[in-house]
Order: structure tokens, then C-alpha cells, then sequence
């Protein structure tokens, strides 16, 4: 297992990385004009920035669980124009990806004006993201063109009695660690996670990209269209709804309020709208499926960081990683 955040600030890497940026502009007809930098280095990313003649380009790789994110935004771009920076290079066996600056986030545009992000704003970001799932709801290849990972509901409880069992076996240190007791406890769990899933499935509604980590910093504020989507190292191909869990969560924390604040149920209610009306599901329905979807999604949460720390050394995984285990919790009790 490489210590990737080693690896990406080493020259050996440097080099690779900028060869294959100017071989690409090359090709493309444009040219550098300035010192190409790193911004930041992650156990799971690393992206270089890349002043160019048409304006700044973001070079981005990703740890190999989270590589399927480069033929991803391809594959969306060709999908869905608009709904994804565009890409102008993509190496997907290496998940190198070269893409124009996206501007400021739907976050930062409202930390501009010193506030933060209004309901209607976030009713724009969650509608927007649904118009893209039921895009994309509509070409089930997708993973099996790019590689995202799949979640079906129906497999849900046995995919989380899988994880704990695994869970087990970590080394004493992995922050995923459980111990016996734990474990027994949360494999008691299972039937609580299948009555969810069946509750889940019986909406029938299509799988499509669930971002598992929607929120708006991760989403473009582009001067004419829609918003754009981005930050897609987490997601899964599985139940659209599970997508609101991450909103719900970073509402009530920003708001200083309950989920259950008119705000955020408001916000959550413009977002169903759009599949209750797609689907002629009634809206009662898929609000009182809320519950459920939660638990399947926190197993979404749980397995991409599970994920992500599979590729990274024990000694590179330090307490600010210590995030996953909780989800696996919410799941199961």
C-alpha cells in the first residue's frame, strides 16, 4: 500500500503529472503561462492548478477507490452537458482528470455577500441535482463505463452485515475498528436495515448517482445555466433519495436548527417534488420513506470511507479521519 500523500509531493510524481498536463494542452493549442501549483494534498486527493493563456485549469487524481471520478465527468458531460465542468483531459486508468476553473461554489458565493446559504439557494442546488439523476437514471451503464461503485437497496441489509464483519477484523488501531460486542450488536441491526430497504425499493423509484456528499461547496455558481456539479470521489450508483441525507445534516448545522425545521423540510419537499411528480409518487409517501432512506444512506457514508481507507497506511490515517464508524452505527441502530 503507497503512502500517496508522499507520493503526490514528490518530484518523481511532479513530473509525471505535468508532462501529461503539457502533452495535453499541447495538443489542445494552449500554453502555461506561469508556475503550475499544488493547492492542497489528501489521503484520498491530490489537484494541481495550471495558469494557461485561456485562464486557470485544475488537474486532479484521486486514491484507486475513488479513480472512477475521471470517466465519471466524462461520461456525465456527454450525458448532461452543463451539469459538470468539461472535462478537457481524462486519463481514467490513472483518474487523472484536466479541467477549466468552475468559479466561485454556491458556498462561497453566499460567504461573498456575508451570509449564508439561503433556502431558496439550496432548493436550487437539490432540484438542479435531481434534474441530473433522472438524466441520468435513464443510462444504466453507467457504472459499468466508469467504475462507480454500485448500492441496490435489496442488497443493502446484506452489504452492512458484510462491513461489520469486516469491521471485526481490522487491526486494533484501523479507525474502523469494532470490537465483539459491537459487532454482535450491530449485526442485530440487520433486520432494522432490510425493513428499510424494502421500504426504499417499494417507492420505485430508479438507481442513479447518489453524490453521498452533496452540499454547496460542491457545486459551481456558473454566470448563465445551471449549477455544476462536482467532488464526486464518494458516490454511488443507488437510490436517488439517498442524497438528501448529507443536505438535511449541513441545513441544520448552518441554521442552528433541527431537521425538522420548516426550512430544511421545505428545502427537502421542493427536492421529492421533483421525483413525486416524475414518478407519481405521492408526496406523503416519500416523506414518511425518509427514515429509511437515511439508514441505507448512512451505509453509503460508511462504505466510502471505508473505502478510502483501505488505500491508506495506517500510519497516514490520523483522528481527523476518524469519521466512518458512526455511519455504520446510524445504520444498524
Amino acid at each position: 500500500m503507497r503512502d500517496l500523500v508522499t507520493w503526490w509531493s514528490s518530484s518523481d510524481w511532479r513530473r509525471e503529472a505535468e508532462a501529461w498536463i503539457l502533452d495535453r494542452l499541447a495538443c489542445a493549442g494552449r500554453t502555461v503561462t506561469g508556475p503550475i501549483e499544488q493547492p492542497r494534498i489528501r489521503v484520498w486527493s491530490t489537484q494541481l492548478t495550471v495558469p494557461t493563456d485561456v485562464g486557470r485549469l485544475w488537474f486532479k487524481e484521486n486514491s484507486a477507490p475513488g479513480a472512477f471520478e475521471a470517466a465519471l465527468v466524462a461520461r456525465i458531460h456527454a450525458r448532461s452537458p452543463g451539469r459538470v465542468l468539461p472535462p478537457l483531459a481524462v486519463e481514467a486508468s490513472r483518474g487523472w482528470l484536466l479541467s477549466p476553473d468552475g468559479g466561485p461554489t454556491l458556498a462561497e458565493h453566499a460567504r461573498t455577500q456575508g451570509r449564508p446559504v439561503h433556502p431558496a439557494e439550496w432548493e436550487l442546488l437539490l432540484t438542479q441535482y435531481a434534474a441530473l439523476q433522472l438524466d441520468l437514471a435513464t443510462d444504466p451503464d453507467v457504472p459499468a463505463a466508469t467504475g462507480l461503485p454500485v448500492l441496490d437497496p435489496a442488497d443493502a441489509p446484506t452489504v452492512a452485515a458484510d462491513a461489520v464483519r469486516r469491521a471485526v477484523l481490522l487491526p486494533e488501531a484501523h479507525l474502523l475498528r469494532i470490537d465483539d460486542p459491537t459487532a454482535r450488536a450491530l449485526l442485530a441491526g440487520v433486520p432494522l436495515m432490510a425493513a428499510a430497504a424494502a421500504t426504499v425499493a417499494d417507492l420505485g423509484l430508479p438507481n442513479t448517482l447518489e453524490h453521498n456528499d452533496l452540499h454547496p461547496n460542491n457545486a459551481f455558481v456558473p454566470g448563465t445555466g445551471p449549477l455544476r456539479f462536482f467532488d464526486l470521489g464518494d458516490a454511488f450508483w443507488g437510490h436517488p433519495l439517498c442524497s438528501v441525507l448529507v443536505p438535511e445534516r449541513v441545513m441544520a448545522q448552518e441554521w442552528r436548527c433541527a431537521i425538522d425545521d420548516p426550512r430544511v423540510t421545505g428545502v427537502v419537499d421542493a427536492y421529492l417534488g421533483v421525483w413525486a411528480d416524475a414518478y407519481d409518487v405521492p408526496m406523503a409517501r416519500l416523506r414518511a420513506a425518509l427514515p429509511a432512506v437515511g439508514r441505507v444512506a448512512a451505509l453509503h457514508r460508511y462504505l466510502s470511507w471505508e473505502r478510502v481507507l483501505a488505500a491508506v497506511p495506517p500510519a497516514c490515517a490520523g483522528p481527523e479521519l476518524d469519521y466512518g464508524a458512526q455511519w455504520l452505527r446510524h445504520a444498524l441502530t
